[in-house]
């Protein structure tokens, strides 16, 4: 296809911007053992648009393969403390999306960029070649699977895990059934990729919000103040453990009891208080 000028095969720690050249480097061979995930990027340079066809062949199971979409950054630095080694300073489009790769791809003219995933389970250890064809090019890598497997004993890896912007993004109430789904889903994906403690919101989380803000609540445990007596009500926290359980998800991280920067504030606590829906803690009340 004349209007692909470059295919090259390039190490996942690669990044590639709208501005950028095609990379020196080319990726020719890797290893990984049998319960690892590896990946590589896909370059495809074109002096034009064009739709070609793009398919994966070898006999390893479990290959997945991703477009690599830019999203917008309006803050990708800040100048306070901001040492030498940002490329860009200024908002503007980056790589980050992955979305499913089609049979069929749309190039852009520069550079299209493609994710590939791979995975050692299931597949034979020993040595496995990865072909990848876009349009009439071809290039080819290849993968050793080292007979041997990481050991995660005493390894715990979390991420923080907010479900309300899974809430603001996909437009369901708190605890829903349409919640504890995607919710599930979510954490479903984490753990596959090597997440075994998840950050659970006892209270709803007090992170990355702006002083005097809110984020939408998500508090698990319900509370309830009857003439000054508190009682409080674990159903939906023992809903999370279960399906944190059911993701293979061993740990968990409880929420914060304070403000980010700095712990001087409480969280915000909502609770019914003699048959009224409010909150009885928040960025009024000191942490202490």
């Amino acid at each position: 296809m004349k209007e692909i000028t470059a295919v090259k095969l390039i190490s996942p720690l690669e990044k590639i911007y709208d501005s950028d050249k095609m990379p020196e480097n080319e990726l020719k061979r890797f290893s990984v053992l049998k319960n690892e995930k590896k990946s590589f990027q896909v370059a495809v340079e074109t002096s034009g648009e064009a739709d070609v066809s793009f398919c994966i062949e070898s006999d390893l199971k479990n290959i997945r393969a991703y477009t690599v979409e830019h999203v917008k950054s309006d803050l990708p630095m800040t100048k306070k403390d901001a040492d030498d080694y940002y490329r860009f300073s200024k908002s503007g489009y980056y790589p980050d999306l992955l979305l499913p790769a089609a049979d069929t791809l749309h190039l852009k003219k520069g550079i299209t960029v493609l994710w590939i995933e791979t995975d050692a389970a299931d597949n034979e250890a020993g040595e496995h070649t990865i072909k990848v064809t876009v349009g009439d090019e071809t290039v080819s890598v290849d993968m050793e699977i080292i007979d041997a497997e990481l050991s995660f004993d005493d390894f715990v890896y979390t991420c923080w895990f907010h479900t309300d912007c899974l809430m603001s993004y996909y437009g369901f109430e708190a605890f829903s059934e349409e919640y504890w789904q995607t919710t599930e889903s979510y954490l479903k994906t984490a753990a596959e990729y090597g997440q075994n403690c998840v950050l659970t919101p006892i209270f709803t989380p007090p992170l990355d919000t702006a002083k005097g803000k809110e984020r939408p609540t998500v508090q698990l445990v319900d509370v309830t103040v009857t003439k000054g007596e508190y009682s409080f009500n674990f159903d939906k926290l023992t809903r999370w453990i279960d399906m944190a359980h059911r993701c293979s998800v061993e740990y968990f991280e409880l929420s914060h009891f304070y403000t980010q920067w700095g712990a001087r504030h409480a969280p915000k606590i909502m609770a019914t208080v003699d048959g009224e829906y409010k909150k009885i803690f928040g960025w009024e009340t000191k942490a202490n």
